[in-house]
């Protein structure tokens, strides 16, 4: 097999020479979980494995995430992706769910489950036992899967539970990505964020503010799905669109109808996929909209749109600000 990628610490080359699945001294059981409904009855096993999980598991990895996308994305419908979820279980308890998926075409690449939405990929990997013995289960697994062209496990965090087991069996091949994020220990409020920030950016943002309050009252909204949110994260979907028709840019995201149908699912149904919708307001209008997901302490700006109406007062800057108070 051939790979594709553009992340060395998720993807490279199959390795042939790769470790044999380790012994442990309990009963490994590995299967593949390629429908909706097995997906949905692994609901509670599923919330006590993420809970207890190694590593940081992600939002993308939340069970009601992963639901919705094989809503819009599994199936016998034409272009379909196929679901190849991998499960370990040791004397009959989840130990490992390692969710990806094929994509038809242009060739058939197995991917990440949550694709093309997702940012990050990753398994859940329980904290205890031999996580070694576990993965060399699951790989004997993937390995043994039909109609495979090509593997591309791009975006692995280097805190992913799955990264060090990656790089023991595919050797790496592109080039590092980085991703901005923000330690917020210690800072109560936006205030505090304020004067955590280098002084010429601190008052370039205020600057900005005032060009704000100048207009009107500034209040930010935080949105639960629901048909508020629905509304909002449409909003917010149509002003992103706009800038990138005015660049003449495109994405995958937007490029996929079943994508933008999912993100819009997400925002209108309860269902544990910590979605969330913010909104910068001056006088009860949004200016600008931030498009996350959550899941425990951990926020994940997704997408960040604003008002072109409102462009020369950089809402956007402002209502990162605001999130990051929120």
């Amino acid at each position: 097999m051939t790979i594709a990628t553009d992340n060395p610490a998720a993807i490279g080359i199959f390795d042939d020479h790769a470790s044999a699945a380790r012994s442990t001294t309990r009963p490994l059981r590995t299967d593949v979980i390629d429908t909706a409904d097995a997906f949905a009855a692994l609901r509670d096993e599923w919330t006590t494995l993420i809970e207890a999980a190694r590593g940081h598991p992600t939002a993308f990895l939340n069970h009601g995430f992963l639901a919705t996308w094989f809503t819009y994305f599994s199936g016998h419908r034409p272009g379909a992706w196929a679901a190849r979820l991998i499960t370990v279980r040791e004397a009959g308890r989840l130990v490992l769910a390692w969710p990806l998926a094929i994509e038809p075409y242009p060739v058939k690449t197995l991917r990440w489950m949550g694709e093309p939405i997702s940012q990050y990929g990753d398994a859940l990997i329980a904290c205890d036992g031999d996580a070694a013995a576990w993965v060399d289960a699951a790989w004997t697994k993937i390995r043994a899967l039909r109609g495979i062209d090509v593997i591309d496990l791009a975006r692995v965090r280097e805190d992913a539970a799955i990264a060090p087991f990656l790089a023991d069996k595919l050797s790496p091949l592109g080039t590092a990505l980085e991703a901005p994020y923000l330690d917020l220990t210690g800072l109560a409020s936006e205030n505090d964020l304020m004067e955590a920030m280098r002084s010429k950016s601190r008052r370039e943002l205020r600057r900005k503010i005032k060009k704000l309050e100048a207009i009107g009252d500034i209040t930010v909204e935080a949105l639960d799905p629901g048909l508020d949110c629905a509304s909002m994260t449409a909003k917010g979907l149509g002003f992103k669109r706009l800038w990138l028709d005015d660049l003449g840019l495109t994405s995958r995201v937007f490029a996929d109808p079943r994508a933008l149908r999912l993100l819009n699912d997400l925002a209108r149904t309860d269902n544990d996929s910590g979605f969330v919708a913010i909104a910068l307001k001056v006088n009860g209008h949004p200016v600008a909209i931030e498009l996350g997901l959550r899941r425990g302490t951990r926020y994940m700006a997704y997408l960040g749109s604003y008002n072109p109406a409102y462009a020369i007062h950089s809402p956007g800057t402002v209502q990162m600000a605001r999130m990051i108070g929120w």
